[in-house]
């Protein structure tokens, strides 16, 4: 049990929760300047992790290739297997895209375009996530990405890693965070 004490007129604020020196709920995990590199990867502070939130700043890419999250477990990272749709909100012949190798978080993508934003990753039974994200790109033409998706890993989740569908263009500018939950 964790309680707000006061100490000499100011009030003290418990940031992490413990029990039997484990710590309790949400653990920030580190930032990550996007400006170079082709991927990321976040690795989980602990077993049991339910998910993890994703936050996106100014995220921008040197081409024209679509931000793609990939989940991992013990036998490394996943690219198959996922069932993702993604949808954006500016007119288009076809403003939707599916994805079998990853959580595609942006249905285009060009490399003058900033996204922000978050992906949040669920636990939902056994080894099965899910995948909510909503992404705004706030350059020229201020278009909103949203991403739907499941994936049923083959153990527990150890990692994300975000990176782009074609894996060749690189991070140029921008601020990736995640919180475990």
């Amino acid at each position: 049990v964790v309680e707000t004490v006061n100490v000499s007129a100011s009030t003290v604020y418990a940031t992490e929760f413990y029990r039997n020196g484990a710590a309790l709920g949400p653990s920030l995990g580190t930032n990550f300047a996007a400006t170079s590199g082709t991927s990321h990867q976040f690795t989980a502070p602990a077993t049991g992790i339910k998910g993890a939130v994703l936050t996106l700043g100014d995220v921008a890419m040197s081409g024209s290739s679509e931000l793609l999250v990939q989940l991992g477990d013990a036998g490394g990272n996943e690219a198959t297997g996922y069932l993702c749709i993604v949808t954006r909100n500016a007119s288009s012949t076809n403003p939707e895209n599916t994805s079998t190798i990853g959580f595609q978080l942006s249905e285009v993508g060009a490399s003058s375009y900033d996204y922000q934003g978050t992906a949040t990753i669920t636990h939902v039974a056994a080894n099965k996530y899910v995948c909510n994200a909503s992404l705004a790109n706030t350059s020229s033409n201020y278009m909103t990405n949203h991403c739907h998706g499941f994936k049923d890993l083959t153990s527990e989740l150890t990692t994300i890693t975000i990176t782009t569908v074609n894996g060749s263009d690189t991070f140029v500018a921008g601020n990736i965070n995640i919180v475990w939950i």
